[in-house]
C-alpha cells in the first residue's frame, strides 16, 4: 500500500526534473516605447533601462569580470533608448551620468547569443545601427550594459529594443 504513493511521488519528481532540463529562452516581450527625442510615448517596461538589477548566472557571464565589479555605490544611473521601436534600426542612447569612464554593451538575441559588443569611453551618448549589422534580425533584441563612472562605481542593466 505504501508503494503506490511512493511511485506517484517518484513519477512527479522525475517529470519535474525532465521539464527543468529544457533549454530556456529569455523572452523579450515588452519594450519601453519612446519617440525620436527619447520621450516615453506608450508602453513602459518597468524592467528596462534600470541600474543595479539582479542578473541570472547566464546574464552575468556575458561580462567576463562581472563578479569583480563594485555595484555598491549608492548613486543612480539612468539610460534612455530612442526611438523604440525604430523604423530604420538606428537607436540612440543617452545617460543621466555625465561622469562616465566607460560603458560596455552587449546586444543579444533571446538565446543570449552575443550579436554585438562595444565599449564606449568617456561619453554621455552613443548610437547603434542594428539593421546595418544584422540583416534578417526580427523581433526584439536586448541590450545589456555595464557602466563605470570616474569614481569606480559600476552600474548594470538591460533594455529591450524592437525592430
Amino acid at each position: 500500500m505504501l508503494k503506490r504513493p511512493f511511485t506517484l511521488v517518484l513519477i512527479v519528481l522525475t517529470a519535474m526534473q525532465l521539464s527543468s532540463c529544457k533549454k530556456s529562452k529569455t523572452k523579450f516581450t515588452d519594450i519601453t516605447e519612446t519617440d525620436s527625442f527619447g520621450t516615453t510615448i506608450g508602453n513602459i517596461d518597468d524592467t528596462d533601462w534600470k541600474s543595479r538589477e539582479e542578473w541570472t548566472r547566464k546574464e552575468k557571464k556575458l561580462f567576463s569580470d562581472f563578479d569583480s565589479y563594485d555595484f555598491d555605490c549608492g548613486s543612480e544611473f539612468g539610460i534612455v533608448a530612442y526611438p523604440n521601436p525604430s523604423w530604420n534600426g538606428v537607436y540612440n542612447f543617452n545617460f543621466n551620468n555625465f561622469n562616465l569612464q566607460n560603458i560596455t554593451v552587449k546586444l543579444v538575441d533571446e538565446k543570449l547569443n552575443i550579436l554585438y559588443t562595444a565599449t564606449f569611453d568617456q561619453t554621455w551618448s552613443f548610437s547603434l545601427t542594428i539593421l546595418q549589422h544584422f540583416t534578417g534580425v526580427e523581433g526584439n533584441l536586448r541590450l545589456y550594459y555595464v557602466a563605470k563612472d570616474m569614481s569606480g562605481c559600476y552600474y548594470n542593466g538591460h533594455g529591450d529594443l524592437s525592430l
